[in-house]
């Protein structure tokens, strides 16, 4: 446990001279970046798929309602990860990771905004199918389309806004 600590504390501390972004540590920061935004995004599209599998285990069909759960706890399970992880990254390049969340954000609510887009919509198109089957079906449609879109504009818009927020 001791070791542990000191090798983070070690990591932490500023180093004397500040490394330059050479094209090896860049290309480092991409690739962890973009690993870190595909499996975050797979862990996201499993837990969804286990909450909305969740009533057709039970029941035999599924719950539109269920359904929208499992895409909205995705939907912030992949925003999280990213927004907290990919600005963290940018250490690699000796990057400022609080510059890296500003400009990240500044890119990646647009994508957060067409998610929440999405979800809003699967709600409506739940609540439609509650009150008559079949009269939904478009709107959740459009809406989980909505919302995985918004998933992949998000993950990109994040690494490209990290990036530039950490260069000075």
């Amino acid at each position: 446990m001791s070791s542990v600590l000191v090798a983070a504390l070690l990591l932490a501390a500023p180093s004397e001279a500040p490394r330059a972004a050479t094209p090896g540590r860049t290309a480092a920061f991409f690739t962890s970046a973009i690993l870190t935004a595909a499996a975050t995004t797979t862990l996201s599209v499993i837990a969804a798929g286990a909450i909305t599998g969740a009533p057709v285990d039970a029941t035999g069909r599924p719950s539109p309602i269920i359904s929208t759960l499992g895409v909205a706890v995705g939907v912030g399970l992949n925003f999280g990860v990213v927004h907290l992880t990919l600005p963290w990254l940018t250490g690699l390049v000796d990057g400022d990771a609080s510059a890296a969340r500003a400009g990240a954000w500044r890119l990646s609510r647009w994508g957060l905004l067409a998610q929440g887009a999405g979800v809003l919509a699967m709600v409506v198109g739940s609540g439609l199918e509650a009150r008559e089957f079949g009269s939904g079906q478009a709107l959740l449609l459009s809406g989980i389309v909505t919302a995985l879109i918004g998933g992949l504009v998000v993950d990109v818009l994040e690494l490209v806004g990290a990036w530039q927020g950490a260069r000075p």
